[in-house]
């Protein structure tokens, strides 16, 4: 079933803003769990996992998918 949406142009390598937002929420929650066993509140695997997973979807829904800087768009004209 397709739904008729047309793919964002990514001219570049670099991430989306949606792709990006949701590496960084990763990288955090990984670094409070760190941050957490160093005062002596350890969290299990599976709660630091479901932490990283739920953050990272939290982040990746609430920022909107944008190309780049330098991505142009497919509608626009050209100069």
């Amino acid at each position: 079933m397709t739904t008729g949406a047309q793919p964002i142009s990514q001219p570049s390598t670099l991430p989306t803003a949606k792709v990006a937002a949701g590496g960084a929420a990763g990288a955090v929650t990984v670094v409070l769990v760190y941050v957490l066993g160093l005062f002596h509140l350890p969290a299990t695997p599976e709660l630091a996992s479901a932490v990283t997973v739920i953050f990272s979807f939290g982040t990746s829904y609430l920022i909107k998918d944008q190309a780049g800087a330098s991505a142009r768009s497919t509608d626009a004209p050209a100069s």
